[in-house]
């Protein structure tokens, strides 16, 4: 698979985001790669469960802070953060431009 639509217009949480990635079969290793990468590894931890409700199945994705100091981060700090990572180049231009299109309608 090449791509995937992810039609948001009511909106998404990440970690929504993330749990529907990891129900379609993409390995927990996988996506936390690009936070690895990134540097990222040790600030955060990452769960999955299944979950039921009024017969309804769905997989929780859970992500906890191991930082007990809040990380403010500012379009300036993200952008350093991408660059300096040790991402593939294509993914890194990607999340790149993800970021500051979400900089831009922010700013």
């Amino acid at each position: 698979m090449e791509s995937v639509l992810i039609e948001c217009s009511p909106g998404v949480s990440g970690d929504m985001l993330l749990a529907a990635f990891y129900d379609l079969g993409v390995p927990k290793n996988v996506i936390e790669k690009p936070l690895i990468d990134l540097g990222l590894k040790d600030l955060y931890n990452l769960e999955f469960k299944e979950s039921k409700s009024c017969s309804i199945r769905g997989i929780k994705a859970n992500v906890k802070s191991n930082d007990r100091r809040p990380i403010k981060r500012n379009w300036r700090s993200i952008k350093e953060l991408i660059l300096n990572g040790s991402l593939e180049n294509k993914l890194q231009q990607i999340i790149y431009k993800v970021f500051e299109s979400l900089a831009n309608a922010e700013g």
